[in-house]
C-alpha cells in the first residue's frame, strides 16, 4: 500500500512539469484516469499554448465578455463529452461532470491558464479481470494528447496499458483482488444436479413392513 501511495506522489509531482512544458502552437489535453473498485474518475486538463489560446477561448467564452461563467463551462463540458468514449468490458460508461476549475481569461490569453474538468463514471458489474477503453476525439484547435492511469487501492492491479501513437486511444487491463472482488452468487448448477436426487427420494414408493397377525 505504501508503494502505491509513494508512486502516486512521485507521479503527481511530475505531472505539473509536463503541463508546464506545453507547446505554444497546441492545446495540451492531459487525461488522468483513476480506477477504483466502484468508479472511474477522469481528470481532463486543457492547457492552450499562446498561439492557439484565442481560438480556444471561443469554445469557452461564448459571449466574449472575458469571463468564463459556470454555465459556459457546463456547455463546454457537454461539447467535450460528445467527443469522449469510455467503455468497460465492451459496454459504454456514461461520464458526468463532477467539478471544474476555471482559469482567468487574461491568463489563458498569455498561454498560462489551465481549465480542468473532473468527470466521473460508474461502470458497475466489474469482474476479477477487466478492460477499459478511453478515447478522446475532442480537437477544437491543434492538440497534443497525454493520458495515464492511476489506482487508489492495493486491491486494484494494473496489468497492461496500450496507447495509440497520438495518445488519443488508451486501453488498460486491470484486475481486482481482496475486498474489491465481486461477491459470488448462488451456484445454480449445484441445484440442477441435486434436484433430481431430491425428487427421486420423495417419489420412491415406500415399502411398508408387514403387520403381524395375532390369532385369538
Amino acid at each position: 500500500m505504501k508503494r502505491v501511495l509513494l508512486l502516486g506522489l512521485v507521479l503527481l509531482g511530475w505531472l505539473p512539469l509536463v503541463a508546464a512544458a506545453h507547446p505554444a502552437d497546441s492545446l495540451v489535453q492531459a487525461a488522468y484516469i483513476t480506477v477504483t473498485p466502484q468508479q472511474i474518475r477522469l481528470e481532463l486538463d486543457f492547457t492552450p499554448g499562446e498561439l492557439v489560446a484565442k481560438n480556444f477561448l471561443i469554445q469557452l467564452d461564448f459571449n466574449h465578455d472575458d469571463i468564463i461563467s459556470p454555465a459556459e463551462v457546463n456547455q463546454f463540458s457537454n461539447t467535450v463529452l460528445e467527443k469522449l468514449r469510455l467503455e468497460m468490458n465492451g459496454k459504454a460508461v456514461k461520464l458526468q461532470l463532477e467539478s471544474s476549475q476555471i482559469p482567468e481569461v487574461k491568463t489563458v490569453k498569455l498561454g498560462g491558464g489551465q481549465l480542468q474538468l473532473n468527470l466521473i463514471g460508474t461502470p458497475g458489474g466489474l469482474l476479477e479481470s477487466n478492460q477499459f477503453v478511453f478515447d478522446n476525439r475532442f480537437q477544437p484547435v491543434k492538440s497534443a494528447y497525454l493520458v495515464n492511469v492511476f489506482v487508489q487501492s492495493a486491491d486494484v492491479r494494473i496489468l497492461s496499458q496500450q496507447r495509440d501513437t497520438l495518445q488519443q486511444e488508451f486501453r488498460v487491463n486491470f484486475g481486482l483482488a481482496g475486498s474489491a472482488l465481486p461477491a459470488k452468487g448462488f451456484s445454480w448448477w449445484w441445484l440442477g444436479l441435486a434436484l433430481p436426487v431430491l425428487l427421486g427420494f420423495f417419489w420412491l414408493p415406500r415399502v411398508t413392513k408387514p403387520q403381524k397377525v395375532v390369532r385369538l
